[in-house]
């Protein structure tokens, strides 16, 4: 009896997941405004009726879509960095990460990158929470890699330019190209920290 149950929970779960795939596929193209819950179904092989069995309201399919790319990659990234001891490697670690997941799940990137704030203010906050965490992890990374020396406000800067320098990538990166994912990332790893390298904690204004 609980094997049935597990198993009517993963195909459950199994759909879910192709639904929101092919709502953060609507979104990215034709916007979250712009798409109904009847071309989600529609996208889903499912009835316009038949969507309700899995997703009250087009606002819930937008967090869990954006809820569950942002949860893949934090407890991604911070089981990598496990391994990890040096904040060289770190930076690398988070470079790597953050480009492979925007780059392999680029829908659900523009969703979040465009649609983000039309969630609810409570969703709002919960996606803002693990923003905040990536942004610790990087901000982290960056006070081992100046010793301690730079101010709180310094470091969120340059973690915010590294975070941008990675996320944006599905703007414009095509994967069918020439640079593999693995080369884009040594390539914004080496440009951010050859440029960090050229920032000194003892700097005068002006």
């Amino acid at each position: 009896m609980g094997q049935k149950r597990k198993t009517s929970e993963t195909v459950s779960e199994d759909k879910r997941a192709f639904i929101e795939r092919k709502a953060a596929d609507l979104f990215s193209r034709k916007s979250y405004v712009e798409t109904s819950l009847k071309d989600i179904a529609d996208a889903a092989n499912l009835s316009k009726g038949g969507i309700y069995h899995y997703f009250a309201t087009k606002d819930e399919v937008l967090y869990s879509i954006l809820d569950g790319f942002m949860e893949k990659g934090i407890s991604g990234l911070e089981e990598d960095l496990k391994a990890v001891t040096d904040s060289r490697s770190r930076l690398r670690t988070i470079v790597e990460h953050i480009v492979e997941h925007y780059v392999v799940e680029p829908s659900a990137a523009k969703t979040l990158l465009y649609d983000l704030r039309l969630l609810p203010d409570e969703n709002l906050k919960a996606i803002g929470r693990k923003q905040r965490r990536y942004l610790e992890l990087t901000v982290d990374a960056l006070n081992e890699f100046f010793g301690g020396k730079l101010k709180a406000d310094e470091l969120t800067t340059i973690a915010f330019v590294l975070m941008g320098m990675c996320t944006w990538v599905f703007t414009w990166y095509n994967p069918k190209g020439p640079i593999s994912a693995g080369q884009l990332s040594d390539i914004i790893y080496n440009i951010f920290v050859s440029g960090i390298e050229g920032i000194s904690p003892n700097r005068g204004e002006g």
